[in-house]
């Protein structure tokens, strides 16, 4: 069982494609509160609004969605499930609220992740659908370092054709198990099913207290049942699978993720904020080079 520092440590490295933790399977919802999730995630996809991920418009179109790829935001400024806009801005700059509080077990889902929630899906994808291969940047650099964002994937409907890829691997997910999902990877969605799959999908702030909540195997979360590190290392197994071209979040392509991809350091973030300084001292050293 990894220490908060070792996961940092394997964090970076799957960042940078060079091993890592892409995936972790944590625990499994207890079956009476999954029940109580089915039944409300059926009553969303019954009658409520959702947003096209295939729309030009939409904040993950450039994801390369192919067939049918719908979203409900359950955690957002607006407190409508179409909206996405607002999705990936942190709470303490976009105060957010769940579109459904009267729906108990995600509401009691949401609360699992407290104040580190940043957002909160259920995303959609219908038969022989897809999310394109892509690279996410869940490292923000700070004054005094680094921020990391966490993904997490609970299946509610799912199948056997249902796979995630990760840097070179395919995985599938079970329904009712809660994932650690590492979308600094390379990664895609499939679904080659004839039915449809549907999963929680939801990003939080990593701190050392949601590590211990989630990740460590021993928590004390009501209806949460952890996994054994021998359970989660068989469940969090991928096979390899071919590699092909991928675009990042600046629409760049490339093929194969060995091109020495940068951490984020507390350097690039002096360098955002303080452009002039900066540009004064890459000229000074540039003219040193030179002469």
């Amino acid at each position: 069982m990894y220490t908060y520092q070792e996961f940092c440590e394997q964090y970076l490295l799957a960042y940078a494609h060079k091993g890592g933790v892409k995936v972790k399977a944590l625990g499994r919802i207890d079956p009476q509160w999954f029940e109580e999730l089915k039944k409300e995630v059926a009553w969303i996809i019954g009658g409520q609004p959702s947003s096209n991920v295939g729309d030009k418009a939409h904040t993950t179109y450039w994801t390369q969605p192919q067939g049918s790829a719908r979203q409900f935001s359950l955690y957002n400024a607006t407190g409508k499930s179409d909206e996405f806009l607002t999705d990936f801005a942190p709470p303490s700059k976009v105060p957010k609220k769940l579109t459904f509080p009267d729906l108990a077990a995600i509401s009691r889902f949401a609360a699992l992740f407290g104040n580190d929630l940043v957002n909160l899906r259920l995303n959609g994808l219908g038969s022989s659908s897809r999310l394109s291969l892509h690279e996410e940047s869940p490292i923000t650099a700070t004054p005094s370092g680094r921020t990391f964002r966490v993904r997490f994937h609970l299946p509610i409907v799912t199948n056997d054709a249902a796979r995630m890829l990760l840097d070179g691997e395919e995985f599938h997910f079970e329904a009712g198990n809660l994932y650690f999902f590492h979308h600094g990877c390379v990664h895609a969605a499939l679904n080659e099913s004839d039915s449809h799959r549907y999963h929680f999908v939801l990003d939080c702030e990593l701190t050392p207290k949601l590590f211990h909540k989630l990740f460590a195997g021993i928590s004390n979360e009501p209806g949460f049942i952890p996994f054994t590190e021998t359970e989660s290392t068989l469940l969090s197994k991928g096979t390899a699978v071919e590699f092909g071209e991928f675009i990042t979040e600046e629409g760049k392509r490339i093929t194969g993720i060995n091109y020495g991809r940068r951490v984020p350091r507390a350097t690039d973030w002096y360098r955002s904020n303080y452009p002039s300084v900066f540009g004064r001292i890459d000229k000074l050293f540039s003219s040193s080079k030179t002469a």
